[in-house]
């Protein structure tokens, strides 16, 4: 038997701490005066941008170096109409990375004070597997940060592998390295169309959403033809103990 888990906004508060982050940023280009009035749409422009980058990105040039140029794009598209000389652009660019990955990864924490406790009596029990979607440098960042590799008997980042969830190859991986059948796991994540999708695709005995986080989710009810709907559901990670015993 083995349990999987989803870490962004499952484990821990990435949602939370990148509004953290934003909103450093929002105060920095604020400062600046100038921008002002341009805030939410650089702002807008850069989430955009990350968003829309590819993971093998990162495989090539440093998360800092694609980045800053990421900003960079986000400043000259939304201040054409004003004179700033590249040089200064280029410094502000590099000020609001800055601002945004220190606030980012320093406001990063468990999503509930009962995380750890939980992982460390579950693992008495079954085996654990983290299953993260990412570019291989980011999550690990996040991982060592939260020494969350220790609560886990093996680690699986996407970024390392073929393919992202919900592709099931990374699921049977999963499985094989635990050394069980994908019909005795189960998924616990907050993402319907990458963790609980992943589960359906692999033929995992059972899927969990965890609602806990900020992030809003499409409900069960309103899927799209991208995601599935989950077995279980659960607001608080305590309830895994009442949830893994109906299930086993």
């Amino acid at each position: 038997m083995a349990v999987f888990f989803d870490y962004d906004d499952t484990l821990i508060n990435t949602a939370n701490a990148s509004k953290a982050a934003y909103e450093s940023v929002a105060e920095l280009l604020k400062a600046e005066g100038q921008y002002a009035s341009e805030v939410d749409t650089i702002i807008k422009a850069y989430r955009e941008l990350l968003w829309s980058t590819p993971n093998d990105s990162y495989k090539v040039e440093t998360p800092k170096k694609i980045r800053v140029k990421l900003w960079e794009s986000s400043i000259q598209k939304c201040v054409h109409s004003k004179s700033c000389s590249v040089n200064h652009i280029r410094e502000l660019a590099e000020k609001l990375y800055d601002m945004w990955y220190t606030t980012r990864l320093g406001a990063m924490a468990w999503i509930e004070k009962e995380t750890v406790p939980t992982l460390l009596s579950l693992r008495k029990k079954y085996k654990l597997v983290l299953i993260t979607n990412g570019s291989s440098v980011i999550q690990w960042e996040k991982i060592k940060k939260m020494e969350a590799q220790k609560y886990f008997d093996h680690v699986l980042v996407s970024g390392d592998e073929p393919y992202d969830k919900p592709h099931k190859s990374i699921f049977i991986k999963a499985c094989t390295l635990c050394g069980v059948l994908p019909e005795t796991c189960v998924m616990v994540g907050d993402n319907l169309a990458t963790d609980i999708l992943g589960a359906h695709n692999a033929n995992l005995l059972a899927s969990i959403q965890y609602t806990g986080s900020s992030k809003n989710k499409p409900s069960p009810g309103n899927l799209s033809n991208d995601s599935a709907s989950p077995r279980f559901t659960i607001s608080s990670i305590t309830e895994l103990f009442s949830v893994l015993e109906e299930i086993y």
